[in-house]
């Protein structure tokens, strides 16, 4: 995991926390993680059910396809070149 990680899941679920229309779908996703550790799989799925909640919403968007776009260039570094973070 890269040591940036931890950080970013963090800001994220707390920005979608201090949205109104976000803030039970976030405190859901809570009680399921009971405690347990973000990962960034995990905060995509959260913020992908935002989006099916608000498909309108370009600021969710925006933190899903930067969110994906990530992973995916990890994936195809690691993959294709034998990078690991």
């Amino acid at each position: 995991m890269d040591e940036c990680e931890p950080l970013a899941t963090g800001f994220m679920r707390a920005w979608l926390r201090h949205q109104p229309r976000f803030a039970q779908l976030e405190g859901e996703y809570a009680a399921q993680l009971g405690g347990g550790a973000d990962t960034p799989a995990t905060v995509l799925e959260l913020f992908r059910r935002a989006a099916a909640v608000a498909p309108r919403d370009a600021d969710v968007h925006a933190v899903l396809g930067r969110a994906v776009q990530v992973g995916s260039i990890k994936t195809h570094s690691e993959s294709a070149y034998g990078f690991t973070a």
